[in-house]
This record gives C-alpha cells, structure tokens and sequence, in this order.
C-alpha cells in the first residue's frame, strides 16, 4: 500500500454562495456546480495541478454534511487520498482503525 497523494478535498459549509465568492477572491476557478439530494449543493474548484476542493452546503439539518456542520462547524470533512492499490490501502487502513468511507475508485 501506498498514499501517493491526496485527491480532493470536502468542506462543509453554511453559505455555499458566500463560499464561491470567498474562493474566487482568492484566484480558484470554479469549475461545476450541482445539487445532489442526498448531500447538498455543491461547487468544485480546480487548481491547476489537478487537485480540487468540493465545497458543500447541506440541503438539511438532518443529512449527514447537515448534521456535521451543526456539530462541529465549518471545515474539513473529507481528506480523499490518492493511492497505488485502494483495496489494499482500505484494508491496512481500516486495520489501523482509521475511519474509511467506502465508495472511493
């Protein structure tokens, strides 16, 4: 197993709008944004070595970003690793007792 990299970057956020402005003043292209029921309204920023940020503003309190903003705040939520062998890399993670959200490919 092997980190090479990380992939992207998730952060939760109150105002997606208030995000978009921020990040664009600080020179990042936006690049997409959509609306996903089951996670809320999205924007991604590209940089030009191909890293991204995701940036998501729940749809509800009660989904999981929603419930994560309530809890802890604006921040970090998700750290997406690039990686030489993901089932590998799952394995020795979770052996490791880090939390592994599964989905990734």
């Amino acid at each position: 197993m092997a980190i090479t990299g990380i992939d992207h970057i998730v952060l939760r956020v109150n105002s997606l709008d208030d995000a978009i402005v921020s990040f664009t003043r600080l020179g990042m292209q936006l690049t997409k944004t959509l609306e996903n029921p089951l996670v809320g309204k999205i924007a991604f920023f590209r940089l030009a070595d191909g890293f991204f940020f995701e940036v998501v503003e729940p749809l509800s309190p009660d989904s999981p970003i929603g419930q994560a903003l309530a809890k802890r705040g604006e921040g970090i939520h998700t750290v997406a690793l690039k990686v030489d062998d993901l089932e590998a890399t799952k394995r020795d993670l979770v052996g490791a007792g880090a939390p592994v959200l599964d989905g990734g490919g």
